[in-house]
Order: C-alpha cells, then sequence, then structure tokens
C-alpha cells in the first residue's frame, strides 16, 4: 500500500465499534430516571445491554443485508413505514391528552391519581421496540441506498434527540408527580405541569416530523431516472447492495 495514502480513523474501518459504543451509551442513558433503579445500578445494566444488542444486531445484519439486496425486496420501504407508524402512534395520544386535558391542574389530576391508566404499559412496549429494533432497522436497511441517507439521517437524528429530551426532562418530570399520588397538588406542581404541556406541544411536532421522514423515506425510489424492469434492474441493486455487506 502506498504510505502517502491517507490511513482513515479507526471507527470508519470499524463500523461495529462505532455502533457498539453508541449502543452502551444509549442503553446506559435510557435507564436514568427509570422509576426503582439508581443510577449506580442502572447505567452499568443498560450499558450490558447495550452490547448484548449487539452482538445480536451484529448476527442478523449480514442475513438481512443479503437479503435486501434482492431486487424484489421490500424490506427498507416495510421498515420505513413501520417507523412512520411507530412515531404517529406516539404522536396520537400526546395530541389526545392535550386535547382531554387542557390545563396542568386537569391533567396533574390524571397523573397523581392512584390509577393513571393504562398509558404506562403501552409506552413502555412502544418505546423500547422503535429504540432498539425498528428505528435501527430503518437506518441498517435504508443506509445502502445513498440517495436516501439524508432521510435516514435526519428521521433518526429527531427522533433520538426527541427521545434524550423525554430521558432527560418530561419522564422524571411526570414520575415525580406519581410520588405525590392522592395528595392534593400545590400551585408549584400545577405550574410545572403547565409548562410541562407547553412543552411537549414542540415534542408532538417533532414526533410528527419524525413520521413524515420516515413515510417520506418508504416513499422515495431507490434509484433516480426512470426505472427500469426485469434483468437490467436486478443486477444493479443487488450488486449496489452487496457492497454495504460487511
Amino acid at each position: 500500500m502506498d504510505s502517502s495514502t491517507p490511513r482513515r480513523p479507526v471507527l470508519a474501518r470499524r463500523p461495529l465499534l462505532v455502533v457498539a459504543l453508541l449502543a452502551a451509551t444509549w442503553g446506559g442513558f435510557s435507564t436514568l430516571g427509570m422509576p426503582g433503579l439508581s443510577p449506580a445500578a442502572g447505567v452499568p445494566m443498560g450499558i450490558a445491554a447495550g452490547l448484548l444488542w449487539t452482538a445480536v444486531a451484529a448476527a442478523v445484519a449480514r442475513p438481512l443485508l443479503r437479503r435486501r439486496a434482492q431486487a424484489s425486496s421490500r424490506a427498507p420501504e416495510v421498515a420505513a413505514l413501520l417507523a412512520a407508524l411507530g412515531a404517529e402512534l406516539l404522536f396520537g395520544p400526546g395530541l389526545y391528552t392535550h386535547l382531554t386535558y387542557l390545563t396542568g391542574e386537569s391533567y396533574l389530576g390524571l397523573m397523581m391519581s392512584d390509577d393513571p391508566g393504562a398509558a404506562y404499559v403501552y409506552f413502555m412496549v412502544l418505546n423500547p421496540l422503535m429504540e432498539w429494533v425498528i428505528v435501527p432497522a430503518v437506518v441498517l436497511l435504508n443506509w445502502p441506498v445513498a440517495r436516501r441517507r439524508a432521510l435516514v439521517v435526519a428521521g433518526a437524528a429527531v427522533y433520538f434527540a426527541v427521545r434524550a429530551w423525554t430521558y432527560l426532562y418530561f419522564a422524571p418530570t411526570a414520575l415525580s408527580w406519581q410520588d405525590h399520588a392522592g395528595q392534593a397538588p400545590t400551585q408549584a406542581q400545577i405550574d410545572q405541569a403547565q409548562t410541562w404541556l407547553n412543552l411537549d406541544w414542540l415534542r408532538l411536532a417533532l414526533d410528527l416530523t419524525v413520521g413524515a421522514c420516515f413515510a417520506a423515506l418508504a416513499l422515495m425510489p431507490r434509484r433516480s431516472g426512470p426505472a427500469r424492469s426485469g434483468r437490467d434492474a436486478a443486477p444493479s441493486a443487488s450488486t449496489a447492495d452487496a457492497r454495504a455487506l460487511p
């Protein structure tokens, strides 16, 4: 090899290492504010879960990409549509909350009741499914298509930014109200809940943006120019996607 050729950074040559670092970081971060779990116990557990997820993802990535390389495969579009649906399933209940509980005081009445409803179970199932399965699948399957990468990055970046904001502010604040379940809310708590609701409008707008990005991704053609069919199209798609295989 020519010594004058610049060497790429280690992380660029080891994409699995990048994935492991991101997954471990997100795993530890996502345990912050989890009820009944201290950071000292939760963060190491989250990091271990992220590394375990990386090992599983590495095992399934190659078969997925090989299937993706088939010209007839619609896996990238299906993954993007599932992500768009998931984003709107997050948006819908949030909008319902705002239309039902118009003030901070009325929302606190729900959150500080002895039974706040099934919302916790709903989000505890949907959010991990989106974070660890659906959105990563969208990135993995659509990244080989160069013209889709901008939308992939935009949708995933906004989605995980919203989730980070949720873990840092929305979830801990809402859970703190549950510590006072059955009590009359104070004026400070009412003001806090009103601020929470006001900021949640922005979070809803971002959820809608994520859904729009992934829906547009699913509808975007894999190639620019006139579509080709039959024998001409298949080798082109397979060859291009095969280069993305690790």
